[in-house]
């Protein structure tokens, strides 16, 4: 009989917290609206949202991470992009206004 032997270690997961919240930006129509958020983990992702809607990366917006700098991209910009943007850890939220 043969068997197998496993284990599993379980850590707690720390919360993941924002650490610099976005500021609010005006710009012109047309150009490229950038706003970040940095976090307290190098690793989990942001959720963006604009008036609490979930973003989704295409076109329009584009969403990067550079450690824990999370950016959104906002491409050629027009009056009706204007709202509240905010980055979401899931553990906490933080807005600003565009």
């Amino acid at each position: 009989v043969r068997r197998c032997i496993c284990s599993l270690l379980c850590f707690l997961s720390l919360s993941v917290l924002i650490e610099k919240k976005p500021v609010d930006i005006v710009i012109m129509e047309g150009e490229m609206a950038t706003l970040s958020c940095t976090t307290s983990d190098l690793f989990s992702s942001v959720t963006w949202r604009r008036n609490r809607m979930p973003l989704l990366n295409g076109d329009k917006y584009e969403t990067r991470k550079e450690g824990k700098l999370n950016l959104l991209l906002i491409h050629d910009t027009e009056p009706g992009d204007s709202g509240i943007y905010s980055c979401d850890t899931g553990d906490m939220q933080s807005s600003t206004v565009e």
